[in-house]
Order: structure tokens, then sequence, then C-alpha cells
């Protein structure tokens, strides 16, 4: 999962980043990490994102698609 699907599942579900680490359960410099770059979620936190992708009806492949094709 790179960068910027992480970022868009953010913005598409209007979080700040605060309020996205709380909902997968890692501290905000985390999610800065992540969003920068800096790091990927592990194996648990992906498990995470893409069960709360679900819950907020974010289509997690199409996002993934958009970031493989530049967008």
């Amino acid at each position: 999962m790179d960068n910027k699907t992480i970022k868009k599942i953010r913005l598409i579900a209007m979080l700040t980043q605060q309020e996205f680490d709380d909902a997968i359960g890692v501290g905000i410099a985390t999610v800065q990490r992540w969003e920068w770059d800096k790091g990927n979620p592990t194996l648990r936190h992906q498990r995470k994102i893409v069960e709360f992708c679900k819950q907020h009806n974010i289509d997690l492949e199409e996002l993934k698609r958009q970031s493989n094709d530049g967008k």
C-alpha cells in the first residue's frame, strides 16, 4: 500500500491525520510517515486499513489502480 493511496483514503473519509490514526489504532507520527513515504504499514495495519475502507465504502482497488496510473 503506497503513500498516495493512504492519503487518498484519509481524504475521501474527510478525516484529519489524527482522526485517521485513531480509527486504525496508530500514532499520528505513523500516519505522517506513511503519507510522506518514509515507511509502510505493517501487515496488521494494512488489514485495519482494508477494514476501514470496507466500513466507509471506499473502493481500495480503484485507489490502488489510480496510484499505479499516476493519478
